[in-house]
């Protein structure tokens, strides 16, 4: 194109939104013209919630088996770990990590993330209009109309459905210009079980969970009607209704360790949360021997996952045939599909946000290339 500015419009003031418009102008300054538009009456409304609100940036180990696509694989090999520390670095963000490699902001704090980013796109001269939910959006022979108005470029940044109140997508919009969808669905979320564990409400245990050939060692939380907890969470993302979710609750004793330590009724009731140890025993019959195998095979049946209100993710979204490496619409050139809107989606421990962010890096060097 043979301009000197450029309107980009951005739909979503969230990570990935964010992130792109203050990435793009500090590559390209008055060359881009920068709008985003927020349906909250604040951007970055996930970002406070991310990490139990320490903001979970990223993580050390960035693996392909830890996304459900080696598409998204692909582009964190390219903006990985490294990449996204340093980049929080220019936006003076010192970051620290945990035991289990979790990058979190010095401070713990997610404010601190959001206050850095917003900053930056308000000094940059970036403009943000919040509670605008985007309605329309038309493709023109000279680029995009958001609600009416005009724009070159179109990023769409909405996020998913996972944590809202409002049942409406914009990224929805997308499938009538072609667009696949891929049938979308809450991800790391408790789980609803068809046994009863009322009696079980707010105890904890740490066990080895399984399911469908994947395994996750952590806490599990009962609820009133199913299982929670992070390893529920992860186990969340491969279960279908009637697919079986198993607790190892010794996951660091073989079955004959577990024999020899189990002499009687009073070592297991010694040995779990006292409900648990009633459950295992109803479970055996009364039966010992029994009980010693239910405790390394604690099996529920998975009766339904949680709603999006207590999901961390939204799973499916625009399928990623559809995008180049770039995050760049296969359909509708100049059209950008950024974070959980596409079929994306990681396990706990920074690996969704790392994409958020690997994202819309992405496509602010595609756009950038483009306009410079």
């Amino acid at each position: 194109m043979n301009k000197s500015c450029f309107k980009i419009g951005v739909i979503g003031g969230g990570a990935s939104g964010l992130f792109f418009s203050y990435f793009l102008k500090k590559m390209v300054g008055q060359n881009a013209d920068v709008t985003i538009f927020e349906k909250n009456s604040k951007v970055g409304k996930k970002i406070l919630a991310s990490g139990n609100g320490k903001c979970n940036l990223t993580n050390a180990t960035l693996e392909a088996g830890l996304y459900n696509s080696r598409f998204a694989s692909k582009i964190v090999d390219e903006i990985d770990t490294e990449f996204v520390k340093n980049a929080f670095f220019d936006l003076k963000i010192i970051t620290k990590t945990d035991s289990f490699g979790r990058i979190y902001p010095v401070s713990e704090a997610a404010n601190s993330v959001l206050d850095a980013l917003y900053n930056a796109n308000i000094n940059l001269g970036n403009r943000i209009i919040c509670d605008h939910e985007v309605k329309d959006l038309k493709v023109t022979k000279d680029g995009f109309l958001i609600d009416n108005l005009a724009f070159d470029y179109c990023i769409m940044a909405c996020g998913g459905l996972a944590g809202v109140n409002y049942n409406s997508l914009i990224g929805k919009k997308l499938t009538e210009f072609g667009h696949k969808w891929i049938k979308d669905e809450p991800g790391l979320c408790s789980i609803i079980t068809k046994e009863d564990t009322a009696s079980l409400n707010g105890l904890k245990v740490k066990a080895k969970v399984s399911t469908n050939g994947h395994n996750f060692s952590g806490e599990v939380l009962f609820k009133k009607n199913g299982l929670s907890g992070i390893a529920i969470f992860e186990a969340s993302r491969y279960v279908k209704v009637n697919d079986a979710i198993s607790l190892d609750l010794m996951e660091d004793k073989t079955p004959d360790e577990v024999n020899d330590l189990i002499k009687d009724w009073d070592t297991l009731g010694y040995s779990f949360p006292k409900m648990v140890a009633l459950d295992i025993k109803k479970r055996a019959n009364g039966d010992l021997s029994v009980a010693k195998k239910i405790i390394k095979d604690y099996k529920f049946t998975v009766k339904a996952k949680s709603g999006y209100d207590n999901a961390q993710i939204m799973m499916g979204g625009i399928d990623t045939d559809d995008l180049t490496l770039d995050l760049e619409s296969k359909i509708v050139p100049h059209l950008f599909v950024l974070g959980e809107v596409a079929n994306v989606d990681g396990t706990c421990g920074g690996y969704n946000l790392h994409y958020a962010w690997a994202s819309a890096i992405k496509a602010s060097q595609k756009i950038a290339k483009d306009i410079k």
